[in-house]
């Protein structure tokens, strides 16, 4: 006898049944279709391959199965819920009253939440990007808003592209806007060919923050800067980020090594 027509035994509970040697089991040939959509199918189709039933039962098995599943979609036709953003931060952090000052008193309030020692519930806008924790960066704007006030800083906005290829070498292009003068005027010196290009990054938001167009989050200006380097954490092409937006949202920051400083929009 042919070593590839050698017989071997497929057992179950109460019979036997005879396979050809390379062929599988038909159960594990239906759980290996069906372990995309049922997570569990995996482990029993594992289990399967162990004490396979003959073709005789395996269809009254297919039924039971899928009286299980009862059909389930596949992962790629179950349709996302719609992210709802929070509402934007107060747009004067660290101004726990709301009459758009900030006082010292009202900063020595974000340090003691900064330090465990005081309630968030004791000054709410010294959480800027409302996720009820105030980091250093949100006291330090809560106090450039205590030495400048609280009105809105100049800002500028530019176009940059990133994950440029030679196969799309358009890229995918996205919108920032810097608020910090040094960063404003690096970035014009940038998109002058006048610097080298450099990293784009900062804290990342949900929605277009009414200035990045066609995407459903943005960099909050307070924090977006240009860097030398980042980790390769936060790296990634902007439909990453739109197609994972949870994920990114609760990395919190965004810092595409690709990124390229175009031009300025304003």
């Amino acid at each position: 006898m042919a070593p590839n027509s050698m017989k071997i035994q497929c057992r179950s509970e109460n019979q036997e049944a005879s396979y050809s040697k390379g062929k599988q089991c038909v159960w594990v040939q239906r759980f290996v279709r069906l372990a995309q959509r049922v997570p569990a199918a995996f482990v029993l189709g594992t289990l399967c391959g162990w004490f396979c039933v003959p073709q005789s039962t395996a269809a009254e098995g297919d039924q039971a199965l899928r009286a299980i599943v009862h059909e389930a979609p596949s992962s790629s036709s179950v349709q996302k819920e719609p992210l709802i953003c929070p509402p934007d931060p107060s747009p004067c952090g660290g101004d726990c009253n709301g009459d758009k000052e900030v006082t010292v008193d009202e900063v020595v309030r974000g340090v003691g939440i900064l330090l465990g020692l005081a309630e968030l519930a004791s000054c709410p806008a010294a959480d800027r990007d409302g996720n009820e924790i105030v980091t250093v960066d949100e006291l330090v704007e809560s106090v450039s808003h205590l030495l400048y006030g609280c009105n809105q800083a100049p800002f500028r906005t530019f176009l940059v592209r990133a994950c440029s290829s030679l196969e799309n070498p358009e890229g995918e292009t996205f919108t920032v806007r810097f608020v910090d003068p040094e960063m404003i005027s690096l970035a014009e010196r940038i998109a002058a060919g006048k610097e080298p290009q450099r990293i784009v990054t900062g804290r990342l938001r949900c929605g277009d923050g009414g200035f990045n167009r066609g995407w459903s989050w943005h960099l909050d200006p307070n924090s977006t800067s240009l860097v030398v380097a980042s980790i390769e954490l936060c790296d990634g092409c902007p439909s990453f980020v739109e197609a994972e937006l949870d994920y990114w949202l609760r990395l919190g920051r965004y810092c595409p090594w690709s990124t390229e400083i175009l031009r300025p929009l304003d």
